[in-house]
């Protein structure tokens, strides 16, 4: 079924406003708050939206969310979720460690390496509609739940390390905060460090082949859904790993920004 989400949101407060739209073969009416983002794939037909249902104050107000090709996201300053350029510090890992003045990095600088993020309610996670779209689309057959905290993992400290050793999988990893905060860092084209903030309702995908580390942030907690395509595979190769395939598929297409890049195979943590 052809369909597409359309979201208009009012920019103060928590008042919603939601125009007509008409898809091919489905009509939705949905609402996002302004500082939500969503970025999922779409098909579609044609789509037309009227804004005729709101006042000319009402519409000063508002923004949109314009749909590009297979994918949609908020054009706004706040895109939900939170990347920097990483200083070279050897400090705890679990600190910011922000550039001074720090350098932000785009959703859509992080597509172009093959990383794609959507914001979901992690309170409804076990019934939510959306989570199960997203896993059929994207054939999550499988998933476990994983808590990083001192008091609950068996030998955390030496996990802890482990996560945060520089490393590749040969499949995509993909990841969703239940609860509390972490951070992913990853290489872009010129081996500098991004960091990623991660946080509940945030549901990443990290592709094959992309140098990588995981690390909680100084609250020292976080719960997280580990998602896969069939059965589970954990092997990680810590750097250096340049001679597998798939790492010289990273260097090429998962850089290019006009290259359809596999969200999924299976994934690891």
């Amino acid at each position: 079924m052809d369909f597409v989400n359309i979201f208009l949101g009012k920019n103060n407060n928590l008042e919603m406003f939601s125009p007509e739209l008409l898809s091919g073969t489905r009509m939705q009416h949905r609402t996002l708050r302004s500082d939500w983002s969503h970025s999922r794939k779409f098909s579609y037909s044609h789509v037309t939206c009227s804004r005729s249902t709101l006042s000319p104050a009402q519409r000063e107000s508002t923004r949109y969310l314009f749909v590009f090709g297979s994918s949609a996201r908020v054009l706004g300053p706040n895109m939900g979720l939170e990347a920097w350029y990483m200083d070279s510090s050897d400090d705890d890992q679990r600190k910011p460690h922000r550039l001074n003045p720090n350098v932000s990095v785009s959703l859509d600088e992080l597509r172009k390496l093959g990383v794609f993020h959507w914001k979901l309610n992690a309170d409804v996670y076990e019934t939510d509609p959306e989570l199960e779209q997203i896993r059929k689309e994207q054939g999550y057959s499988y998933m476990d739940i994983i808590t990083i905290h001192k008091d609950t993992l068996p030998n955390y400290e030496e996990k802890v390390k482990v996560f945060y050793e520089e490393h590749l999988h040969l499949d995509d990893e993909i990841r969703y905060i239940l609860d509390g905060q972490a951070y992913f860092d990853v290489r872009d084209e010129k081996d500098r460090w991004i960091r990623i903030a991660m946080e509940k309702g945030d549901l990443i995908t990290l592709p094959a082949g992309i140098y990588h580390r995981f690390t909680l942030d100084e609250t020292n907690y976080v719960k997280a859904m580990r998602l896969f395509v069939g059965e589970p595979v954990w092997k990680a190769y810590n750097r250096p790993a340049d001679d597998f395939h798939i790492r010289q598929n990273q260097n090429t297409s998962g850089l290019n920004p006009s290259a359809t890049h596999r969200l999924v195979h299976r994934s690891q943590v």
